[in-house]
């Protein structure tokens, strides 16, 4: 029940394509979820610099980033094995994995697999950073949009948008990829029922994406830092929550002390008008109590513990005794020998067992004092004493186990 606000609730998915020139186009998209229904707060098409970007992106929403153009190289490689360090040559012969962020999307038994130079990727990453832009995910290419996918009305085996030409089969799984700028939809896009620019598809899956991270399998490169960076927000936001719903539970839990407390308060009074009317039983009340206390006290001398089945406890005891331990005796309660000389009254100890026996070894008579430790309404078992025996040739134990 929980879970829907354990996400992050609001998102600017920035998709930033990269020309041959080294030129921006920008596109953004900000997303904001509210229960089970997601909205596009904000669209921004056509920005070219990162300037107007900081300009146009509400403050302090975090941002799906997404890379598309120079510098991103897509391969398309057959299987879905996941492409590492040992496998990483057949991608990029002679080439050091650890110079890029790899992105891999797997679509039945084909793989595409989106590579940037670490360099290439810290430096955006660094410059919007340097603008205080807070971004939690890297993604690559136009992979992204297979997550919003059955949102959009395309139709067919093909998709094409904003350039990108995506071929499937009658499955629905991606055959090839590529790009052509001059390429676009044929039919105006529409997400569900509301129309939207085919230049915003990929700054909305992103931003769609990282709302739902928790429920979705990611399509996005893996960048460490970014990792963290997303664990902590995901975890800030949970203690948020928690917090949260740790006040307002608090505040019924005051709430519903100030209700009892004036309904007690009611009744007290009414009791207390009863006991002005009563006084004349004040006397007869009095004795009522001296005789309980000396019921009470002639209770606790006779050592009763209020009904409990000792016997049963004796037999959970004695269930795991050792076979080299024996059994001298057992008090339930036994006498308080501490008082036996300075009273003539007899005190019992209250709720204590008392066994007393005889073992060979005292590490024994330990262990099975360990295992009634573990019984759970035991509260401490003590060895009182552990002496020598020389008459029977073995050890003499008494041990008191607190209940």
């Amino acid at each position: 029940m929980l879970k829907p606000y354990f996400r992050i609730n609001e998102v600017s998915g920035i998709n930033m394509m990269i020309a041959s020139d080294g030129n921006l186009s920008i596109n953004v998209c900000v997303v904001k979820a509210s229960g089970n229904h997601l909205e596009i707060e904000k669209k921004v098409i056509g920005l070219t610099s990162l300037k107007q970007l900081k300009e146009a992106l509400p403050s302090k929403v975090p941002i799906a980033l997404n890379l598309v153009g120079k510098g991103i190289l897509i391969k398309q490689i057959e299987g879905s094995e996941e492409v590492n360090a040992n496998n990483f040559g057949k991608i990029l012969p002679n080439a050091n994995p650890e110079d890029f962020y790899i992105q891999q999307f797997v679509s039945s038994e084909q793989s595409f697999v989106s590579l940037i130079r670490s360099i290439e990727a810290e430096k955006w990453l660094k410059e919007l950073t340097d603008l205080e832009l807070n971004v939690l995910s890297l993604s690559l290419g136009p992979f992204v949009v297979q997550q919003v996918v059955p949102q959009l009305n395309f139709y067919g085996d093909n998709i094409v948008f904003d350039g990108h030409e995506i071929q499937r089969n009658e499955q629905a799984n991606w055959i090839s990829y590529r790009y052509a700028s001059e390429t676009g939809s044929a039919f105006l896009v529409k997400l569900e029922t509301e129309k939207i620019d085919e230049r915003l598809i990929l700054p909305y899956a992103a931003a769609f994406q990282l709302i739902l991270v928790n429920d979705l399998p990611v399509i996005n490169a893996r960048v460490s830092i970014l990792d963290s960076k997303l664990n902590a927000a995901v975890a800030e936001q949970k203690v948020t929550v928690i917090s949260l719903i740790t006040l307002a539970v608090l505040f019924a839990l005051l709430l519903i002390n100030f209700v009892l407390l004036t309904h007690y308060v009611t009744v007290n009074e009414q009791l207390a008008l009863r006991a002005g009317q009563t006084a004349r039983n004040i006397i007869d009340v009095d004795k009522l109590n001296v005789d309980i206390k000396h019921k009470e006290a002639l209770l606790d001398t006779l050592g009763w513990d209020g009904g409990i089945n000792n016997g049963v406890y004796i037999y959970r005891i004695a269930q795991l005794l050792p076979p080299e331990i024996t059994w001298q005796a057992v008090a339930v309660n036994p006498v308080d020998l501490s008082h036996e000389k300075e009273e003539r009254n007899i005190h019992f100890l209250s709720r204590k067992i008392k066994v007393t026996g005889y073992s060979q070894k005292i590490i024994v008579v330990n262990e099975w004092m360990g295992r009634i430790k573990s019984l759970s309404w035991v509260k401490n078992v003590q060895l009182q004493n552990y002496t020598y025996n020389n008459e029977r040739n073995t050890g003499e134990f008494t041990a008191i186990i607190d209940y």
